[in-house]
């Protein structure tokens, strides 16, 4: 069976997407996001000390998901912590709804990575 979630990709068909997958022996797992909101999110995430095997350091470098799809996401817990760094006023847009979606973005991506991790299950990128 699967199951996607296309909310933050609806009314952006045909732009550039980043999906997030969890896959089991019986199932699949799909959160589909518009590039525009992916990055606004991050933007809102930066801390001090960005560490391999997240999501900043693939976004910051250009490599990790740029480089190769789909990218397993090296350490869940990181990209978890990342999340949580998240503050509204870093997002770079001056758009409330662009800012009022990321927010729902972050919960909701959020939750997809620590259910994954929950499940000991890895979570891949694509990036298309």
């Amino acid at each position: 069976m699967e199951t996607i979630n296309e909310k933050f990709y609806y009314g952006f068909e045909g732009e550039p997407e980043v999906q997030f997958v969890c896959r089991t022996k019986d199932n699949v797992d799909k959160m589909v996001i518009w590039q525009g909101y992916f990055e606004g999110l991050l933007s809102g995430c930066f801390s001090n000390s960005i560490k391999e095997g997240g999501l900043l350091h693939s976004y910051v470098n250009a490599d990790g998901f740029y480089d190769e799809s789909p990218w397993e996401i090296p350490d869940i817990d990181i990209a978890i912590n990342e999340l949580g760094f998240f503050r509204t006023e870093e997002v770079n847009s001056d758009s409330s709804s662009m800012i009022s979606t990321v927010e729902k973005l972050k919960v909701e991506l959020l939750s997809f990575l620590m259910d994954s991790e929950n499940k000991g299950l890895g979570v891949y990128i694509d990036y298309n």
